[in-house]
């Protein structure tokens, strides 16, 4: 018996061990200064490391310049190219002094040539200068709560005050890929824009090659030779989406791969409903042909880690009580569910039919509401 023991408590730690050693393997296998992944609806960290280490972060800086410009909802607006707008060094989309493109021109140059010369403009075209640009780069970075973060240039070109970190850098992107114009353009293989003047043709193709995988949507490249490889993307399957970043990362195409993959498989649907928490989808009626009348308290339909179920929760703030008449499609209250205290999800909570008046008296409105109130 004890030997059967024995044998048994061989063959758990192995197995321990051997799994303990898949894993970190998976992590030491991941060539990144720094990485993490996380789950883009969200914002938890599902794998990282040194996620919080400051390193600059090459062109990947341009996720928040395009970002600011997508934000301007002026896609069509005409920015006219000036000398100091183009006069950087480093990858262009062809910009030329005295040419006149749209803010959509410029924002196609910086996700998919990754221009430099895009981000300048972009940066003069909306601040007046490249230094009243990163204050508002730094605004809204503070904003969104990248404490880890300091914008030097809208390009991504090295400085010292320049820098972020993996983290910060994945909560950029989650908040940048809920504008339509941004996800819709790191999106592309290669896009065609014609400048307003002179009237040229120019094919714009995205450096990105992870997005040669139908579930990988982009996001942004970036080197330089103090950053080394930078690449910030994002997967999005079987309703799961993860967004990875990795710096100074020398094998950042295989590294993304694996790590969105993995992530991917650490997420499962959950579909969670007001009947699953025990609420009760009805709400009372005064002075109506019915007691009550019932809600509709919408489902959350999210996908989640097996940790972050555990720590999701919800507060719901809805009438006690309905005056008759009482409308179909009503809004009466909202709900909103939370991960570990931070909203993740939102919805109002609307009434399923209409409920008439009745001709009751004053008096028994009053004892029915007393009745009412004492529940």
């Amino acid at each position: 018996m004890k030997k059967i023991i024995s044998l048994v408590l061989s063959l758990l730690f192995l197995f321990n061990v051997l799994y303990f050693n898949i894993f970190t393997l998976k992590a030491k296998a991941i060539s990144a200064k720094a990485y993490i992944a996380i789950n883009a609806d969200t914002g938890g960290v599902i794998l990282g490391e040194n996620i919080n280490l400051k390193l600059s972060m090459a062109s990947t800086t341009k996720i928040m310049t395009s970002l600011i410009l997508a934000e301007q909802n002026t896609p069509d607006k005409t920015v006219l190219i000036t000398d100091e707008m183009v006069k950087t060094e480093g990858t262009s989309m062809g910009l030329k002094s005295g040419y006149t493109v749209t803010y959509k021109d410029l924002l196609y140059g910086m996700l998919l040539s990754s221009g430099n010369d895009a981000a300048n403009a972009a940066a003069i075209a909306i601040s007046g200068s490249i230094k009243n640009f990163t204050v508002l780069m730094n605004k809204k970075a503070k904003a969104l709560g990248m404490k880890n973060t300091n914008f030097d240039t809208p390009s991504g070109l090295d400085s010292d005050r320049h820098f972020s970190t993996c983290y910060d850098m994945a909560i950029l992107t989650k908040e940048a890929l809920k504008n339509n114009s941004f996800k819709n353009a790191v999106s592309l293989k290669q896009v065609t824009v014609c400048f307003k003047e002179p009237k040229i043709t120019v094919t714009l193709k995205n450096h990105n090659k992870l997005l040669e995988y139908d579930y990988i949507k982009g996001v942004k490249t970036g080197f330089t030779k103090k950053s080394g490889r930078c690449l910030v993307s994002f997967a999005e399957k079987e309703n799961k989406r993860v967004i990875a970043v990795t710096l100074k990362d020398p094998d950042d195409w295989k590294d993304h791969k694996e790590l969105l993959d993995e992530s991917l498989l650490k997420l499962y649907n959950y579909n969670i409903s007001s009947e699953d928490l025990g609420i009760d989808n009805t709400v009372a009626v005064v002075n109506g042909n019915a007691d009550r009348v019932e809600v509709k308290i919408p489902d959350i339909n999210i996908s989640l880690t097996n940790e972050e179920r555990k720590n999701i929760s919800y507060k719901i703030n809805i009438k006690k009580i309905l005056y008759a008449p009482v409308f179909k499609n009503n809004t009466v209250g909202s709900i909103d569910y939370y991960l570990n205290g931070k909203k993740v999800s939102a919805f109002n909570i609307k009434t399923v039919s209409d409920i008439s008046k009745t001709n009751t008296s004053f008096f028994k409105i009053i004892i029915k509401n007393f009745l009412l109130l004492l529940g």
